[in-house]
């Protein structure tokens, strides 16, 4: 079987190493850091996002009750 490889002598492909992934630098690319923060900002307003409903479907009749364990979910909602 004949691989295009771009070498004239019809080796196998061997790979190449492109980066160390050992030393800082490679971790403190801007690449990396902006994958960085683009996930933590992802997290941050996801967890913004649950707390809010959260406090929205708890918020106000939880605390005139005394427990949420009382309180029946809306239908359609599905809780593990």
């Amino acid at each position: 079987m004949i691989f295009f490889t771009g070498s004239p002598k019809g080796s196998s492909w061997q790979p190449v190493m492109t980066a160390d992934t050992t030393t800082s630098s490679y971790w403190f690319n801007w690449r990396v850091l902006l994958s960085t923060l683009w996930l933590l900002m992802s997290l941050v307003f996801a967890a913004y996002l649950i707390s809010k409903d959260e406090k929205l479907r708890y918020g106000q009749d939880s605390e005139q009750n005394g427990s949420r364990e009382t309180e029946k979910d809306p239908s359609g909602i599905l809780t593990i």
